[in-house]
């Protein structure tokens, strides 16, 4: 058995691979906004649906960098949990920036 690390390095673990693809209320939001783009897209010129889509693709790539962000956060922060409880509550000194 390979250890989480060794997945990890080798793309056997991928967080974004876990989705919310299977939550009904996910799947009704993806529906709602896929059908709501599509009525707005009927009623747009061919250069207004480029700009949508220029603009759609910035705002990807905003989120994409969010939840990068919030990733390492978080990843970092369970590192730091997983340190203090290996550590006796005196050998603990102020806070940890993250």
């Amino acid at each position: 058995m390979r250890s989480i690390l060794t997945k990890l390095y080798f793309g056997e673990i991928n967080p974004s691979d876990r989705t919310l693809q299977n939550a009904h209320s996910y799947k009704q939001k993806v529906r709602e906004v896929a059908k709501r783009e599509e009525e707005l897209c009927q009623t747009l010129s061919k250069e207004q649906i480029e700009r949508y889509e220029t603009l759609m693709a910035c705002r990807s790539t905003i989120e994409t960098m969010e939840t990068l962000e919030q990733f390492r956060y978080g990843f970092r922060l369970g590192l730091l949990m997983a340190l203090e409880s290996c550590q006796s509550s005196d050998t603990l000194r102020g806070d940890v920036v993250l």
